[in-house]
């Protein structure tokens, strides 16, 4: 093409743009009448582009200035012109911000609101940051006596403990994190190690992670008695410990926990009677206490506060007595299971329409219910 006939068609096109005042990219047609600009494919009016718009990638440095658009005279401006001027003229600009060494601006699309970049995308940080208590030196020190009692050198998987890397890439650690002047603090909420070869003794180095909202540690060889400063772990929401060869009573202290949500002590060697403490658990939704042969006693009364209760598991103990009337309050039960006890007595009428429960007669080994299945709407296996 001529330097004449590319010339002419600029023109043009720069008349066409000026003429219509708005402009449609990928499609001949008008854009909506809202829109100086629009993308599009198609005119339809629900998906019209199988493609989107590619935002610059930019490295974005300081909240409040135009950096890199800009360089810094180093006196509080730009050199390329007034900073006042160019920060409200460029109100409105949006880049995807790909700088990660900086997070009190982590990476994401940005918008310039004429004074400092505003994050158009979600906050990682939770609403209420101040429910937590960050101390690097206690949480690390607290898991590393953590390790060192569980043997963690033997551990299945093992990645990230004890080395530079930080708490949060250590595995099965979960963390919140939060920006001080530009660096990330993290407080440990979590430790989650199912199967990996713990073993050893709880060490009480871990009633100092304040923060600690779920302890999970299923299928694990870890021993002796539970010990009763778990009930130091006021915020936990989560304590499974199925499947390791804990021993000794259920401690009652733990009926002060009440946040918590879950308590899983399934198939350990536990022994005694059921604290009647675990009825002050408010927020309780799943207890399984089952395949511990040596949990004797009646199940407590007590029990029937637990209002949210959705799943209870107490399957081949060794507990004895009739089913307390008072559960009549376990209104949201879906799961009831008991089998394998000594139990004895009717059933309570209003646990009949319990969606999934080993009250069957063939499910009620060495117990000597009357009216082992009473239901007229529910079928028990052949």
């Amino acid at each position: 093409m001529s330097a004449k006939g590319f010339l002419f068609i600029h023109l043009f096109l720069l008349f066409a743009l000026y003429a219509r005042a708005q402009v449609t990219i990928g499609l001949g047609s008008s854009p909506e009448e809202g829109a100086l600009l629009q993308l599009k494919q198609n005119d339809g009016k629900g998906a019209n582009a199988t493609k989107g718009l590619l935002l610059p990638r930019v490295s974005l440095t300081d909240l409040n200035n135009l950096f890199p658009m800009f360089t810094d005279n180093g006196s509080g401006g730009y050199n390329e012109g007034v900073k006042a001027d160019l920060d409200i003229s460029h109100a409105g600009l949006v880049v995807f911000n790909v700088n990660t060494s900086n997070c009190s601006m982590r990476p994401g699309i940005y918008a310039w609101d004429g004074t400092e970049w505003l994050s158009l995308s979600k906050n990682v940080e939770p609403d209420d940051i101040s429910d937590y208590s960050f101390d690097r030196t206690r949480d690390s020190l607290a898991l590393v006596g953590f390790f060192l009692a569980t043997y963690g050198g033997a551990w299945t998987d093992k990645s990230g403990w004890l080395g530079s890397n930080p708490i949060t890439e250590w595995k099965g650690v979960t963390c919140v994190e939060r920006c001080v002047n530009g660096k990330v603090e993290a407080a440990v909420t979590g430790i989650h190690l199912e199967n990996n070869n713990v073993r050893g003794q709880l060490p009480q180095s871990l009633k100092n992670l304040v923060n600690l909202r779920q302890l999970s540690l299923p299928l694990g060889q870890l021993q002796g008695s539970l010990p009763t400063w778990l009930s130091e772990l006021t915020k936990l929401q989560v304590l499974d410990l199925r499947s390791n060869q804990f021993t000794g009573n259920i401690p009652s202290a733990l009926g002060s926990l009440s946040d918590l949500v879950v308590l899983d002590l399934q198939d350990n060697q536990l022994s005694g009677a059921i604290p009647t403490e675990l009825g002050r658990l408010p927020k309780l939704n799943y207890l399984s206490l089952a395949y511990n042969i040596q949990l004797t006693g009646a199940i407590p009364s007590e029990l029937s506060s637990l209002t949210n209760m959705r799943f209870l598991d107490l399957q081949y103990c060794s507990l004895q007595g009739s089913i307390p009337t008072t559960f009549s309050s376990f209104t949201g039960l879906v799961s009831i299971m008991l089998s394998g006890n000594q139990l004895s007595g009717d059933i309570p009428a209003n646990l009949l329409s319990v969606t999934i429960s080993d009250f069957c007669p063939q499910y009620l080994q060495g117990s000597s219910m009357v009216n082992a299945n009473p239901w007229t709407n529910y079928s028990c296996p052949p």
